[in-house]
């Protein structure tokens, strides 16, 4: 195993100038120095282009790239366009406004030295507003060894593998066609690592190495969680429908999984919009797969939300 490797970390950006001098300041003062960081801007409208080139020219590992126009707007599209332009043979992709450990990379790799079976290493995280001295724990991810089925519990929120935490051998992750989804609007880290937990990776935990995640106002999660059930299912939606389909591709669907998708495709039905195009793929998917509580619940559901939507009822 190459004792000093290249390890690439992905920064997608936008419009994270007041937080991103941080985040790459955190990169510039890793223990470990064999990295190349390679930011791709979203076209932002605020100085982070200004900031990125200030760091480029300060240290030629930082490697600056704007969103390529035929590629479509967002976090993934930058994600993937940033993988695309790696050297490294690992890689760890990371948000603009979080903060890594001064061990962050060296902690991870020394496992990968020791263990070079491994697919990735993952960190442990931890929750801050403004200072990282009083970040809290936020999930013992050291439990994630322990379920049986890990891929059901992500989907339950009973652990949480934010983008930045895992380090990947880049061989592991050329066996997949696809990374980040870009067409999903949010979600997109939820279906990217469900599509590699339902493939038993294989994965360590390394408490040492912590990811600090900043939790602020302007975070797209804090806008959703204020936004009504109706337009959180419209975001959601295709994000639940494709974990669906790859546990039913894989023929993972385990009585348990498939009793937590018909509770979560049921709830959708009473709140999407009645004459949404997610609504009528809801109920084609659902009846095409049995996913409704009850034989005729789907048309029940149908039937009551278009006499409300009428005001009929």
């Amino acid at each position: 195993m190459n004792p000093n490797p290249l390890v690439s970390i992905l920064i997608p950006n936008y419009n994270k100038g007041s937080f991103i001098k941080e985040t790459l300041d955190s990169v510039l003062n890793q223990s470990f120095s064999n990295w190349e960081c390679i930011i791709v801007d979203d076209h932002s409208t605020d100085d982070s282009w200004e900031i990125m080139e200030v760091y480029a020219h300060l240290d030629s590992r930082f490697k600056i790239f704007k969103r390529p126009l035929e590629r479509r707007k967002g976090g993934n599209a930058a994600r993937n366009f940033g993988f695309e332009q790696s050297k490294g043979e690992y890689i760890n992709w990371l948000d603009s406004d979080d903060i890594l450990s001064e061990n962050f990379l060296d902690d991870k790799l020394m496992i990968f030295h020791k263990e070079p079976q491994l697919d990735l290493v993952y960190s442990d995280i931890r929750e801050f507003t403004e200072n990282i001295k009083k970040a809290k724990v936020i999930d013992r991810l050291d439990l994630l060894k322990d379920y049986i089925n890990p891929p059901l519990e992500y989907m339950r929120g009973n652990f949480w593998i934010q983008t930045g935490l895992p380090l990947f051998k880049k061989s592991y992750l050329k066996n997949y066609s696809k990374y980040f989804d870009e067409n999903l609007l949010m979600g997109q880290e939820a279906e990217f690592f469900i599509r590699l937990l339902l493939d038993k990776p294989n994965l360590k935990f390394c408490p040492d190495s912590i990811m600090y995640y900043r939790r602020h106002q302007e975070s797209y999660m804090t806008n959703f969680y204020q936004l009504p059930f109706s337009e959180k299912y419209l975001l959601t939606y295709l994000p639940n429908k494709l974990h669906f389909i790859e546990f039913w591709k894989k023929n993972k669907l385990t009585p348990e999984t498939l009793n937590f998708f018909r509770n979560v495709f049921n709830d959708m039905l009473l709140f999407l919009p009645v004459f949404s195009t997610e609504f009528w793929d809801l109920l084609f998917l659902g009846t095409r797969h049995n996913l409704f509580k009850g034989r005729f619940q789907g048309v029940k559901i149908l039937g009551i939300r278009v006499l409300k939507s009428v005001k009929l009822i």
